[in-house]
């Protein structure tokens, strides 16, 4: 049986639910620790209270100007990204509303914020390969199943990927080599590059899409051994660049018989709560930032006050508080305007 990530059925709504409390506002008014508070008001992150204006899109409002390359950098710079940073990178380019050059330009924003001392990291994940008999993955041709801002970054000249069946991730920039070298059997692990993100101070980026997507909560899952995951083996093989077929054991990190789901929103409020996440627009794109230290040094605490931190047991996903949880072909987006959704983002499929 193949494995994918998990899906489901999401009408559009707004993020704060009736009924359901909101987490606090972040003392001095600022959405979030991550780096210093930007200069320029109208792409400065949303805070509570601010009333809609150009650049700073809230519910209801239509982001109309195709976003360039200038703009989005901009956006980016406004949420606390630097020169030097190290990114891990979940997205959704539909989310972001009409981009003039689609992936490829977002993916050009991200380096020119992140300059030549910084490094990209996206997620290159392929869960359609775990259903064949004696899977083949090919690091150089195989594509990503996650969007079109990751394929994009994985085929730039000099990107570097990762040998995992499910879960690659591919690189650029002057710490790629390091971070994508080893990829053990289990995508989570200490010898992975999930783990060198931790080991770089990375800061992780969800362009337009949930912390239902934020697979790096995986790593806190597995540090403490949660009875809710198991792993299977799966008799996998690597092509190498010459054509060769090596062995490429993989174990997947796959939910017990009978359990729902993650609720990876549920951790993701709390951490907003505790002012860890940076909160802002990059077109129509509600885009969050935070530190994989932060999400591991927090999330070994919270699970060891609940258990079911990460896990989805209330009758719908965790509200949260900015933008609206909408859902685009199977997958669910972060958005201000659920009508931007259907708009074409320049070259390419767009998820």
């Amino acid at each position: 049986m193949a494995l994918e990530a998990p899906r489901r059925a999401i009408h559009a709504r707004t993020a704060r639910a009736p009924g359901r409390s909101s987490p606090p506002d972040v003392p001095g008014g600022q959405r979030g620790r991550l780096g210093a508070a930007p200069a320029g008001p109208a792409d400065h992150p949303l805070r509570p209270g601010d009333a809609p204006r150009r650049g700073r899109p809230r519910n209801g409002t239509r982001v109309r100007d195709a976003l360039t390359r200038e703009r989005i950098a901009v956006a980016f710079r406004a949420l606390g990204l630097q020169a030097g940073d190290v990114l891990l990178v979940h997205s959704s380019l539909r989310s972001l509303g009409y981009v003039e050059g689609g992936a490829g330009t977002v993916v050009d924003a991200l380096l020119d914020v992140l300059g030549p001392r910084g490094t990209l990291c996206v997620p290159t994940f392929v869960f359609s390969l775990t259903g064949q008999p004696r899977p083949v993955f090919d690091p150089a041709t195989t594509p990503s199943e996650v969007g079109a801002i990751s394929e994009a970054a994985r085929r730039r000249p000099g990107a570097r990927r990762s040998a995992h069946l499910i879960h690659s991730i591919a690189a650029l920039g002057p710490a790629a080599e390091e971070i994508t070298r080893v990829h053990g059997p289990s995508a989570w692990a200490c010898d992975g590059p999930f783990w060198q993100l931790h080991h770089f101070d990375a800061k992780i980026v969800l362009l337009g899409v949930p912390y239902l997507r934020c697979t790096y909560f995986h790593v806190v899952e597995q540090l403490v051994q949660t009875p809710k995951r198991v792993f299977r083996e799966i008799d996998a093989r690597l092509r190498r660049p010459d054509g060769t077929l090596t062995p490429l054991p993989t174990r997947a990190f796959v939910p017990v018989p009978g359990w729902r789901n993650n609720d990876f929103n549920k951790f993701g409020a709390l951490a907003e709560s505790r002012g860890l996440v940076r909160i802002g627009p990059v077109g129509n794109a509600v885009t969050r930032v935070l530190r994989a230290r932060d999400v591991v040094a927090h999330g070994v605490r919270e699970y060891r006050e609940d258990p079911d931190i990460f896990n989805w047991t209330d009758p719908e996903y965790t509200p949260l508080r900015d933008g609206v949880l909408a859902e685009a072909q199977f997958v669910e987006k972060a958005v201000y305007d659920p009508a931007q959704l259907s708009v074409r983002s320049g070259d390419g499929p767009a998820r």
